[in-house]
């Protein structure tokens, strides 16, 4: 907004606004967003850019956070992130478990197609083909869970940076 000299906002690439209000009157900054994990990035970044500027100076650069630490979106993230590795893991044993039963049904038809004398197939063909599907189902729900894991991890690690940085 162009009206507004002493705001600054920034969003994450498709994702969510951090803004910095600096105070008119007193030498005050002011950040917020919706996220918590967000603010990280632009309090470390705005911190080293301000103990760069006022290193020289007398009185130096104070910082200090004036709210309850957020724990309790912290102890939220934490769980969730227990929560998303629970999933994978469960995934994962799924995935190997319907890789086995892949196998096994591959080695059925092998002897099967081995033996001097034709027998019938008796739908393993069909069976083969399912479990495959399955297989690939599962590949694709590991890779998202995975991809899940590690933005929760990104999101903790944030988190934890920032309560290390305001307790300082």
């Amino acid at each position: 907004d162009s009206t507004m000299s002493n705001a600054a906002g920034f969003q994450y690439f498709g994702g969510p606004y951090v803004t910095v209000l600096s105070s008119k009157t007193s030498q005050r900054y002011r950040l917020q967003s919706d996220n918590l994990a967000c603010l990280w990035l632009i309090v470390q970044s705005l911190y080293h850019r301000l103990s760069k500027r006022f290193s020289s100076d007398k009185m130096g650069l104070e910082c200090s956070y004036s709210s309850s630490l957020p724990l309790n979106e912290y102890y939220s993230e934490i769980e969730l992130h227990f929560h998303k590795r629970k999933k994978l893991m469960a995934l994962q044993e799924q995935l190997e478990h319907r890789s086995s039963q892949f196998r096994a049904i591959q080695k059925r038809l092998l002897s099967r197609f081995k033996d001097k004398t034709p027998t019938p197939l008796t739908n393993l063909d069909s069976l083969l083909e399912g479990t495959y599907r399955q297989v690939q189902q599962n590949i694709e729900a590991v890779e998202q869970a995975e991809i899940e894991v590690k933005r929760s991890s990104n999101s903790l690690s944030c988190i934890t940076n920032l309560l290390v940085c305001l307790v300082r």
